[in-house]
């Protein structure tokens, strides 16, 4: 499904907001309706996108590079969320326990680490920085190895037992 980067702009030229929707034109009557910030775009550009994923990838991207006025996600927490950053160490990779997104599957299929920042930030309205997943792969890429290095040992071991019992 096709998704588009909207970005809005303020008469003097700043970047007021940056989002990605599937339906660009409803979800900018959303902020029209909603945002008081509103008032203040007078220029609106819109970047079309073949994928969901890869448009919220260059949302992510966007708000991380150009820094705009009145974006929450991807920059700070939204108050009174579960933070997402407290359960990603508690995440359970098999499952996506806890609520979450299936990380281990998203990275498994391919989607990177921004959007599977993305993915924690709908489960939990709250931004994990994506130097956080990162960490977090690595420590599961870790006790991968360990676990394996185990089982070998205990291969080993079993192995020597039987020989010794024959």
């Amino acid at each position: 499904m096709s998704a588009s980067v909207y970005r809005m702009w303020d008469a003097s030229g700043d970047l007021l907001y940056v989002g990605a929707s599937t339906s660009y034109a409803a979800r900018i009557q959303q902020h029209q309706g909603q945002r008081a910030w509103f008032l203040d775009v007078s220029n609106i550009t819109i970047e079309h996108f073949a994928t969901h994923e890869l448009a919220f990838e260059a949302e992510a991207a966007a708000i991380a590079a150009e820094c705009p006025k009145y974006n929450r996600t991807f920059t700070t927490s939204k108050p009174g969320k579960k933070s997402a950053l407290r359960f990603i160490d508690k995440i359970d990779i098999r499952t996506g326990g806890h609520g979450t997104a299936c990380v281990e599957e998203m990275l498994d299929a391919g989607c990177s680490l921004a959007a599977v920042a993305h993915q924690l930030f709908v489960e939990f309205g709250d931004v994990v920085p994506v130097q956080a997943i990162e960490r977090w792969v690595d420590k599961r890429d870790q006790d991968l190895a360990a676990r394996r290095r185990n089982d070998r040992r205990i291969d080993s071991a079993l192995e020597r037992i039987a020989e010794r019992a024959s």
